[in-house]
């Protein structure tokens, strides 16, 4: 892992190792990443209330949709419990479509940090999560709570 990126960058409320190839870069309320070979995106951004997790949502999915091109199937949703970063998470996963990639998934975890909300919404194509599996599980490891 390449270094320590603050969520959001100023004021940050998690931070989370990313690898260097995966290029971070600043969103208005966070952060996304890529993969080098295009085949994992994983934003994590920070929400103040309920409303303010739906409108990251909301934004996450007009952006796969419209600018992506991604067809998420709504039907195949699961819904679980898991850990990031050791922490207590609900997880949203679709099977998704993507024309240019193929089969994909799509996930929104929800992680409480004190009064706020980390959001993460990731995008990884089918064939692309067996090469990306360990880096993302170490991502999602990585995140801790700002000090």
């Amino acid at each position: 892992m390449a270094g320590v990126v603050n969520v959001p960058a100023k004021n940050p409320v998690v931070t989370v190792e990313v690898p260097d190839s995966w290029d971070p870069q600043e969103t208005d309320k966070g952060i996304a990443i890529e993969s080098a070979d295009k085949v994992a995106t994983v934003f994590f951004e920070i929400a103040a209330s309920e409303k303010g997790m739906k409108s990251l949502i909301d934004e996450s999915i007009d952006w796969l949709v419209k600018d992506q091109g991604v067809n998420i199937n709504l039907a195949s949703k699961r819904d679980q419990d898991i850990l990031v970063g050791g922490m207590k998470s609900s997880l949203l996963a679709y099977d998704a479509y993507s024309k240019e990639f193929g089969p994909s998934k799509v996930g929104f975890m929800f992680t409480s940090i004190g009064k706020r909300l980390l959001v993460t919404t990731y995008w990884v194509t089918v064939k692309g999560f067996s090469k990306q599996e360990a880096v993302l599980q170490r991502i999602f490891e990585s995140v801790k709570p700002a000090r």
